[in-house]
């Protein structure tokens, strides 16, 4: 459908989304001329460097002022680097893909269409702070980058940033190098982006950036992978929806490592605006190095606030085969929001310091009607912020080592803004050893940090294959207190102290 009035089909989507981002019927929205980058002189055949004429298409875009920039199926090497120093000065001649003051623009190719960003080389520190024992590489990968543009369309294309062949001093630390940056800094504006059947990959920082002021943004079947510091970051902006989506192994990129916080999302406001309106739903936040989805706003980190982030049917799972960082499945800290009907293999942690030293927010996070599984805490609750979870099932999985079997589950402890009410904890027997459970709910703990543990079910499950041998005692250590609102259904095996 050939929609002439831009404008008013993003106003017409407002209404229909509840954000201005782009169409989600599926219809295609034509932007003037085609500009064919293989007009221009590219080769798409993966062994030409298409840096030059890629450049001069952009070139052509920015003289007609609208349109579409069209990849036909190939390879597109980008076999150059920008060099950049400390004070901001290119050296090389050679810069990002900029678009910049444009309105209703596309980025389009079709199936089979890559782009391969240069990353066979080796980042040196070429400035380095010794005081803080950290450096600087004056090479950037190329990136996408919009300052200043609206109504923007990006489907059907494959990021590459093949930095699984990169090295690097171990000083340094990141650059700008991203897959899609929209806004070079704070003080630049996006507004209103389509991203649909997009792949970004082994990209040496983030596969997507949203750093700039404006917002909506709607992304459909947008897949971030092996990139070496976030899948997906949002420094500012709102109104944005990601449907269909996938974050996954960050910081799994080969001899390059990663880059902290090694993140599949990390929504952290870096600007004095806020931060609203931010929608996850049917994604998977999958084995990324570290946490697999941040969002903070009342911990004292940034300037602005963050409120309404809501996932709602998503998928995460932590990832423990590549060190002992355990217990970051998820942390969200933001107000009036939620994640509702998800699953969560790993731990749902509150643990951020001086979460409440700016105050806290009307409404806190709701956690409703998911199932979490855990080798961990399943809930690491220890800092002073309004939570509400409900509804849930909490299982700690079965057969851990030792050193996990030690540890509380879940683990509650400061703060006095929880509530906790109407969810199961399921305790497998393979994880008892002979003559304790390793069970210990104490509601002087527990009403430190909560306002209210209510209506909870504590179930003890004796597995098939790990039967208690007769005779043998385990014992529970149990707050008495607690069997008066909650309950607990199981095994007659165990043996209660209560006190």
């Amino acid at each position: 459908m050939l929609v002439k009035n831009l404008a008013h089909f993003f106003f017409v989507n407002l209404l229909f989304l509840g954000f201005t981002a782009g169409a989600q019927t599926g219809n295609t929205v034509k932007y003037g001329a085609i500009i064919n980058v293989k007009k221009f002189g590219a080769k798409g055949d993966g062994k030409a460097n298409d840096y030059g004429a890629i450049q001069n298409a952009i070139a052509e875009l920015h003289r007609i002022k609208s349109g579409t920039l069209f990849f036909p199926k190939g390879t597109y090497r980008v076999n150059e680097v920008m060099r950049q120093n400390e004070k901001g000065i290119v050296l090389n001649g050679k810069t990002h893909f900029y678009f910049t003051g444009l309105t209703n623009i596309s980025i389009k190719g079709e199936k089979g269409s890559v782009i391969s960003i240069k990353g066979d080389f080796h980042r040196k520190a070429e400035w380095e702070i010794k005081e803080r024992n950290f450096g600087y590489s004056f090479d950037y990968q190329i990136s996408f980058v919009f300052n200043q543009c609206r109504n923007i369309t990006i489907e059907n294309l494959e990021i590459n940033g093949n930095c699984d062949k990169m090295t690097r001093d171990k000083i340094v630390i990141e650059n700008p190098s991203f897959g899609f940056l929209f806004g070079e800094g704070i003080t630049d504006t996006v507004e209103n982006v389509l991203m649909r059947n997009v792949y970004v990959h082994h990209i040496s920082t983030d596969g997507v950036c949203w750093k700039g002021r404006g917002g909506g943004l709607y992304a459909e079947k947008l897949k971030l992978k092996n990139n070496g510091r976030c899948a997906l970051s949002i420094v500012q902006g709102k109104n944005m929806k990601f449907v269909n989506c996938e974050f996954s192994e960050t910081g799994v990129t080969g001899k390059y490592e990663s880059h902290s916080p090694n993140t599949g999302v990390d929504i952290e406001n870096e600007s004095f605006n806020t931060i609203e309106n931010i929608s996850f739903s049917n994604c998977r936040f999958v084995r990324n190095k570290n946490t697999q989805f941040v969002a903070s706003g009342f911990d004292g980190v940034g300037a602005g606030r963050t409120t309404n982030v809501n996932l709602d049917n998503c998928y995460f799972e932590e990832n423990r085969d590549i060190e002992p960082i355990r217990d970051r499945g998820v942390m969200i800290t933001t107000g009036n929001s939620s994640i509702t009907n998800s699953t969560i293999i790993g731990t749902l942690n509150f643990d951020v310091n001086g979460c409440s030293a700016n105050g806290q927010p009307d409404k806190g996070v709701v956690i409703k009607n998911c199932i979490i599984k855990t080798k961990g805490y399943g809930i690491r609750l220890n800092c002073d912020f309004k939570v509400r979870i409900e509804d849930c099932t909490i299982e700690q999985l079965p057969n851990l080592d030792e050193e996990s079997c030690k540890q509380p589950y879940p683990f509650i402890g400061g703060g006095q803004n929880a509530y906790i009410e109407n969810n199961t904890f399921i305790y497998n027997s393979s994880n008892w050893r002979q003559g304790h459970a390793t069970i210990l709910w104490d509601l002087n703990n527990f009403y430190q940090g909560c306002k209210s543990v209510v209506n909870n079910t504590l179930m003890l499950k004796e597995e098939k294959d790990k039967q208690m041998p007769k005779g043998a005692v385990y014992m529970i250590m149990i707050d008495e207190k607690f069997l008066g609102k909650n309950r607990i259904v199981g095994t007659d095996k165990i043996v209660f102290t209560k006190y």
